[in-house]
C-alpha cells in the first residue's frame, strides 16, 4: 500500500519510540564509516546527492532521513542515533539550548527563497493556490506572505509543507505553489512564475551540524565537504545559498 505524506508524516510520530527499542542494537553492529543524518524534508534532496558525491570520494555513507522538523528534538533527547542534522533556525536554537550539538565542528549555513511557482506552461493563475499550513514545527505564515504579494483574496490550499504543496501545482490540484527554491529544484515539471522578495518573506535558513547523540567517529567530514567548493556548487543547484 502506497501512504501519501500527510499518512507518513502521522506515522513519523511512532519513530522515537520504536528507535528506542532498536537503537541499541543498531549501534553494535553498524559500521563505522555508515552515519544517519536527519534533514528537514525540504533539504533533502540537495543532501542525497552531496551524499551521493561525498560517498564516491571517500568511500563513507551518509544516509539522508527526511524528519519533520518538530520530531528532530525529541529523537535527538530520547539517544535516537541521529549523528548530524539539517534544521531551519528555530530547531537549531533548541538544538543549542539544550546542548546537543558538538562544539568546534562545522556548521555551514545555506538558506532557500520563496517562489511562485506553476506547472502551467501558460504561467497564468487559473484557480487556487497551495501553500503550507502553520504547524509547531513550520510557524510562517504563508497566507500573510500571499496577501504581501497581493493574492490574499486568491482561493488557498493548505498543505503540510512546501513540498506538498508542489506536489498539488504539479498535480494540477493547484495552479500554483508558494513554496521554497529547494522544493522548486526537487520537483521537475514545475516552473517559477515569480521571485518572492526578501523583505516580503525572508528566506529560511538551514544549518548542518554534528550532534551528541550516540555515533560513530567523526561525522563531521560530511559537514566539512558541505562547505567545500565542491559542496557548494552541489547544494545551489538544489535552490540552496551557501551563507557561511
Amino acid at each position: 500500500m502506497q501512504l501519501d505524506r500527510r499518512s507518513l508524516f502521522r506515522a513519523a510520530a511512532a519513530a522515537p519510540l520504536l528507535g528506542l527499542a532498536a537503537g541499541p542494537a543498531r549501534a553494535q553492529t553498524a559500521p563505522l564509516d555508515d552515519f544517519p543524518m536527519a534533514a528537514d524534508p525540504t533539504v533533502v534532496a540537495a543532501l542525497r546527492a552531496a551524499s551521493a558525491a561525498y560517498q564516491a570520494q571517500s568511500g563513507v555513507t551518509v544516509h539522508i532521513l527526511p524528519t519533520a522538523p518538530a520530531l528532530v528534538v525529541g529523537q535527538l533527547t530520547h539517544q535516537i542515533q541521529n549523528d548530524i542534522v539539517m534544521v531551519d533556525g528555530a530547531v537549531l536554537a533548541e538544538i543549542d539550548r539544550i546542548g546537543l550539538f558538538v562544539e568546534g565542528t562545522p556548521r555551514p549555513r545555506f538558506q532557500a527563497s520563496y517562489v511562485l511557482a506553476t506547472a502551467n506552461k501558460d504561467k497564468a493563475l487559473s484557480g487556487p493556490i497551495a501553500r503550507a499550513d502553520v504547524t509547531p514545527g513550520r510557524p510562517r505564515d504563508e497566507a500573510a506572505i500571499l496577501a504581501a504579494l497581493g493574492l490574499g483574496g486568491t482561493p488557498q490550499l493548505g498543505a503540510i509543507d512546501g513540498l506538498d504543496a508542489a506536489g498539488m501545482a504539479l498535480s494540477g490540484q493547484a495552479s500554483a505553489a508558494l513554496i521554497r527554491t529547494t522544493d522548486l529544484a526537487a520537483t521537475p515539471g514545475l516552473v517559477k512564475l515569480r521571485d518572492v522578495a526578501p523583505d516580503i518573506a525572508a528566506p529560511d535558513v538551514f544549518t548542518a551540524t554534528v550532534t551528541r547523540s550516540p555515533r560513530r567517529p567523526k561525522p563531521e567530514g560530511f559537514v566539512a565537504y558541505l562547505a567545500s567548493a565542491s559542496g557548494i556548487a552541489l547544494m545551489k543547484t538544489f535552490g540552496l545559498e551557501y551563507l557561511a
